[in-house]
């Protein structure tokens, strides 16, 4: 065992969490412990093992340290006791791990809440016991704080002696937090009808959408016009590229089963035959805020690579010429009859052929093959250059 570490085993609710403090004072916890403590199998915390390291975030506080009993020294993972609020808000409550391992749900909200406030009493000097860490008084399965996991349930004084104030109280609560009760209800009570069973009115021969449909739609809308920006990046192929992504990913750091949502959806809508993965995003409130973080974070990512780099490169020529037809198709024509000029082995039919045969598409034009061929691309700029300085 390192010397330098100071180990502790803390109790929390029954479960014994490791940790260590090293020779500056920072406390790291060991996930392994964490994960057992939480219920997680050996799948599910290999998992998790795996998101941490790989999150640019949780990564920054990461270590390993030998943690093992006795004299072992093997080197387990370790995390910063500051990132472990981020790493457990991070492990989604899904409405299908509420239904079926609810015990699992109320432990991980115990953790979310008060794991890293015990972890940093038992080796920061907190003169807090942990019965004060953990009130005596702590409604199991609340199901607002299920529901909404992150949002900071108000302190409620000690009323143990006192039971009818203390149902006073929880009556005060929940009144003042009758909105999200309101949106919980709304989420569990189908809220936005989205199949042919809801009768649509119509005025002047268009339809009239409600404003739950409404609202839908709008949202649908934003969505589309982010993953066709993406998808005319270089980073991505099409639309279908950019929603495999990002559903990919959310599989894997959220743990969302698309396959297993899709079928509770099926089970709410008897009625329904085909599924559409938005229509799943869009009825789980939670799901829908981590689809568009997702959304959001990855277009600010790529935002810069969803300029068309071909239009920049061909849009001065465009300009000298005045040039207002759609795409610029005056000038590219130009720049294509130089490109061959200045390379007569280009095969476009062949470049084509390979194109349609990689990204599944009917028909496709000169310059969508050039911006997905570098070498193209770079023939592309040097005609331009060219067209620029024999017009000077």
């Amino acid at each position: 065992m390192n010397s330098e570490l100071i180990v502790k085993d803390v109790e929390f609710h029954g479960d014994i969490l490791r940790a260590a403090q090293d020779s500056d004072g920072k406390v790291w916890v060991g996930v392994r412990w964490v994960c057992q403590g939480m219920g997680f199998d050996n799948e599910r915390m290999k998992n998790e093992r795996k998101k941490i390291q790989r999150d640019i975030v949780l990564n920054e506080g990461v270590k390993f340290y030998p943690l093992g009993s006795g004299n072992s020294d093997t080197q387990v993972l370790c995390l910063d006791l500051d990132y472990v609020p981020l790493w457990l808000a991070k492990i989604a409550i899904t409405p299908t791990m509420q239904r079926e391992n609810p015990e699992l749900v109320n432990k991980l909200i115990d953790y979310q809440l008060k794991a890293k406030d015990v972890l940093a009493a038992a080796f920061l000097g907190n003169k807090k016991t942990t019965e004060d860490i953990i009130p005596v008084y702590k409604p199991q399965g609340n199901m607002i704080q299920l529901q909404f996991p992150d949002i900071q349930m108000p302190t409620i004084p000690d009323y143990s002696n006192r039971l009818d104030e203390i149902n006073n109280k929880i009556d005060k609560l929940y009144a003042e937090m009758g909105k999200f009760a309101t949106a919980m209800i709304n989420t569990n009570a189908d809220p936005v009808k989205l199949n042919n069973t809801t009768p649509v009115k119509k005025e002047g021969g268009k339809k009239i959408l409600s404003s739950a449909e409404q609202e839908y739609y709008d949202w649908k809308r934003r969505t589309n016009e982010f993953v066709d920006k993406l998808s005319e990046s270089s980073k991505f192929t099409d639309r279908n590229s950019v929603l495999k992504y990002l559903y990919d990913y959310i599989n894997k750091t959220y743990g969302i089963v698309w396959d297993q949502e899709k079928r509770e959806y099926r089970r709410r809508h008897s009625n329904i035959s085909k599924v559409s993965t938005f229509d799943v995003i869009y009825e789980d409130e939670q799901l829908r805020s981590i689809f568009d973080c997702t959304l959001a974070d990855l277009y600010d990512k790529h935002k810069n690579y969803c300029k068309d780099q071909t239009m920049l490169i061909i849009q001065p020529l465009a300009e000298r010429y005045n040039d207002s037809s759609n795409g610029y198709m005056h000038t590219c024509r130009r720049v294509y009859a130089k490109m061959n000029e200045l390379d007569p082995n280009i095969n476009w039919k062949s470049l084509e052929k390979r194109y349609i045969s990689k990204y599944g598409k009917t028909a496709v034009r000169k310059i969508k093959i050039i911006e997905k061929n570098p070498e193209l691309l770079k023939k592309f700029q040097k005609a331009v250059n060219i067209i620029l300085a024999e017009g000077k």
